[in-house]
């Protein structure tokens, strides 16, 4: 995706998310193609490259790969398939029947013996 960055400075005291709702609206944009970040804030220096080098991401790394190499077991599909094999062994070790704690009927005064007649022709 195409990402355009500008640095910009104005001239009276503002808050990013006034200013990113003033930019939208004179650039008729939704929100969501917007961020407007200040100097200070932790976002940037965290993004920012160390002494001059080229952003590297870090899961292309070698630490990453010699970290765990059986990681990729414990995410996405594998460990969806994990997590429905533990569910059933739980399902099937369970044994109880819904119904059981529901409440029976024992009621005395509930008959049949009204509204035997039809409202309409009778």
């Amino acid at each position: 995706m195409e990402v355009t960055y500008y640095d910009a400075e104005v001239g009276y005291p503002t808050t990013p998310q006034v200013l990113q709702d003033y930019i939208c609206k004179c650039c008729e944009c939704d929100q969501s193609y917007i961020i407007v970040r200040n100097a200070n804030d932790p976002r940037e220096e965290y993004q920012a490259p160390k002494s001059g080098e080229p952003y590297e991401t870090r899961l292309d790394t070698l630490e990453m790969e010699q970290a765990d190499p059986k990681a990729q077991d414990s995410v996405a599909g594998n460990r969806v398939m994990d997590l429905l094999k533990e569910l059933e062994v739980a399902r099937k070790e369970r044994n109880t029947d819904p119904m059981e704690a529901a409440p029976q009927g024992t009621s005395k005064d509930i008959d049949d013996s009204e509204n035997t007649k039809a409202v309409v022709g009778g």
